[in-house]
């Protein structure tokens, strides 16, 4: 009884992971940041200059619509939003992404 348990065990172990593989898999940069959409709205592509200079530029800035800003150590919701930009700063005050979502 005990070999049988035991060999059920680990054939559902080995049916979990099969279906496991077939699983889609979603592309993530660093930090978790979904890539470049092209067809987003949000204006992302105009505004990659912004990557690599410190948050306090974002100071002086004006957004004409929604912005996410994304800093280490909060939570966001994980939808997506084609015209929402997403402006991700790391932990040193450097944004390190400018995208759409």
């Amino acid at each position: 009884m005990k070999n049988l348990m035991l060999s059920f065990a680990i054939l559902s172990l080995g049916g979990s992971l099969m279906l496991g593989a077939c699983a889609p898999v979603m592309a993530q940069n660093e930090g978790g940041v979904m890539p470049h959409n092209p067809g987003a709205t949000c204006h992302a592509d105009s505004l990659q200059y912004l990557v690599g200079q410190n948050r306090k530029v974002l100071e002086t800035m004006r957004f004409g619509g929604e912005v996410r800003f994304e800093e280490p150590g909060h939570a966001y919701t994980m939808d997506y939003r084609e015209n929402r930009l997403r402006i991700v700063i790391g932990e040193d005050g450097i944004i390190k992404h400018v995208l759409c979502g």
